[in-house]
C-alpha cells in the first residue's frame, strides 16, 4: 500500500471516529433528537377551571408549555416551564420557570427545585410582579412540595383615591399520596401577609387524576388527560372549590412511556399561579405614617374597618 494511500485511510478514519462521537454526543446531550424522544420530551397543556362559588372569579383558562432544555438519561433534568392564564374578568397572568429535577437510581424518589418571574394584572387593571422558589420531593407513593413568594418592584397601586391594592408576600406548603397510578391527593395550606390590608391563610386540599393511554395517543392526539378538585377555607373568602379538566399535546413523534415517579419528572410545576393581590378601601382619610408605611383610615376603627371591608381581585388564593 502506498503512502499516500495510508494517509487518506488514517483520514477517512479519524473523520469516522469523529462523526461517530458527534452524534453519540448530540443525543446523550439534546432533548428533541429521535433518542430523547424516548426520554423526556416537550409538551404543551390546555387546563380549563370552573370556581363556585362564582362571585370571585367564575373561571379561568391556563395554557403551559414544559421543555426540558437538558437531561442526562432519566436521571437529570434540567426544564423550563412557561403558563399563562386568563380569568373571568380583566385578570391575566404569566410565569416564566427554569427548574432542575433528579431521579434517584432506584426509580422510586424523585428531587426537584426550581425558581420563576411572575407577572400579573389584576381585575382593577394594575400590574405586579413576583419572584418564585420551590422545591419539591417524591419517594415511593409520598409527595411534599412547598413555595415562597416575593413581589418585587411597586408592590402598593392606588386604582382610584378610595383605594389600594396590595401584593402579598407568602408561603404555601403541601403533601400528597398516589393512591393508584395517576390518582393522587394532595392537603396542605398557604399564608399571605403585609401591612396595612387582610391576611389570606388557611388549609386547602385537592384530588388529581391523570389518564395515560399505555404509551399510545388518546384519539390519536393527546398524551393525557386528566381531572382536578380543589377544596380551601381561606380567611377572607371563606369555603371556596373549583373543577378543572386538562389535556396534553406531546410535541414529539410519539406519546411518552414514562411510568411511576419518572412520569412525575415532566409534571408541571405545582404551586399557586397567581401573585396574591388584595384590594382595601378607605374609610375616612388615607395619610402616610413618619415611617413611610401607610396608614389606611383616619383612625384606629376607620383602619379596622377598611381591613374588614378588604377583598381579592380574583380568584387568587387558588393554585389552579
Amino acid at each position: 500500500m502506498k503512502k499516500t494511500d495510508v494517509k487518506k485511510l488514517a483520514l477517512v478514519l479519524f473523520v469516522f471516529f469523529i462523526m461517530n462521537n458527534e452524534i453519540s454526543f448530540a443525543k446523550s446531550v439534546l432533548p428533541f433528537t429521535e433518542k430523547a424522544a424516548s426520554k423526556y420530551t416537550p409538551y404543551l397543556q390546555f387546563k380549563g377551571s370552573r370556581l363556585f362559588p362564582s362571585y370571585v372569579s367564575a373561571a379561568a383558562v391556563i395554557a403551559d408549555l414544559f421543555a426540558p432544555v437538558w437531561q442526562r438519561s432519566r436521571a437529570d433534568l434540567f426544564f423550563t416551564e412557561f403558563k399563562a392564564n386568563k380569568r373571568t374578568g380583566t385578570s391575566v397572568g404569566g410565569n416564566a420557570h427554569l427548574g432542575y429535577r433528579h431521579l434517584f437510581p432506584d426509580g422510586k424518589k424523585m428531587l426537584g427545585f426550581y425558581g420563576s418571574f411572575d407577572r400579573k394584572k389584576t381585575n382593577m387593571r394594575e400590574y405586579f410582579n413576583q419572584v418564585a422558589l420551590g422545591g419539591e420531593c417524591w419517594v415511593h407513593n409520598w409527595f411534599i412540595g412547598g413555595n415562597v413568594y416575593k413581589p418585587i418592584g411597586s408592590t402598593v397601586k392606588y386604582p382610584n383615591s378610595a383605594q389600594l391594592e396590595k401584593a402579598l408576600p407568602g408561603a404555601d406548603a403541601e403533601m400528597g399520596y398516589e393512591f393508584i397510578n395517576g390518582l393522587v391527593g394532595y392537603v396542605g395550606g398557604s399564608y399571605f401577609h403585609a401591612s396595612e390590608v387582610a391576611t389570606v391563610w388557611g388549609p386547602k386540599a385537592r384530588l388529581t387524576y391523570d389518564w395515560f393511554n399505555n404509551g399510545n395517543r388518546i384519539l390519536g392526539v393527546f398524551d393525557k388527560f386528566g381531572l382536578e378538585t380543589g377544596v380551601q377555607n381561606d380567611k377572607l373568602n371563606g369555603i371556596t372549590w373549583y373543577l378543572s379538566a386538562n389535556i396534553r399535546i406531546g410535541l414529539h413523534n410519539k406519546s411518552s412511556t414514562l411510568e411511576d415517579i419518572s412520569s412525575h419528572m415532566v409534571d408541571p410545576v405545582r404551586r399557586n399561579m397567581d401573585i396574591i393581590a388584595v384590594l382595601a378601601t378607605a374609610f375616612g382619610q388615607a395619610k402616610e405614617t413618619s415611617n413611610g408605611g401607610l396608614f389606611w383610615g383616619a383612625n384606629e376603627e376607620d383602619r379596622k374597618q377598611s381591613l374588614y371591608g378588604a377583598g381579592l381581585t380574583g380568584s387568587d388564593v387558588l393554585g389552579w
